[in-house]
């Protein structure tokens, strides 16, 4: 682990014991599991995979604060209108 130097200059020292380093966390592998914050990035690549169940694990994860990165709010905004509930068998069938 190595100190981490922000754009502006400040440093945070490797010690800092108030950060915990999750690089690439999914948000289902950590199920339960809380922080104080979260900070979501789901680029327009990610979006076939978004869903309104998704975000909502996502940022349920935080909490005092969850922040979401994305390179087009309009469209993330019309993928997480979509649900990727299950469907039983039958309600399958009937549609």
């Amino acid at each position: 682990m190595r100190d981490l130097l922000l754009d502006n200059g400040w440093v945070f020292a490797k010690g800092y014991g108030h950060l915990a380093h999750g690089y690439v966390v999914t948000s289902p592998r950590f199920p339960g599991q809380t922080v104080d914050q979260v900070f979501i990035g789901q680029s327009a690549q990610s979006f076939p995979a978004s869903s309104r169940q998704q975000l909502y694990v996502s940022v349920s994860r935080g909490r005092e604060k969850a922040v979401i990165y994305t390179d087009d709010t309009a469209s993330l905004r019309a993928a997480v209108r979509r649900s990727d509930e299950r469907l039983t068998a039958t309600e399958l069938l009937g549609r």
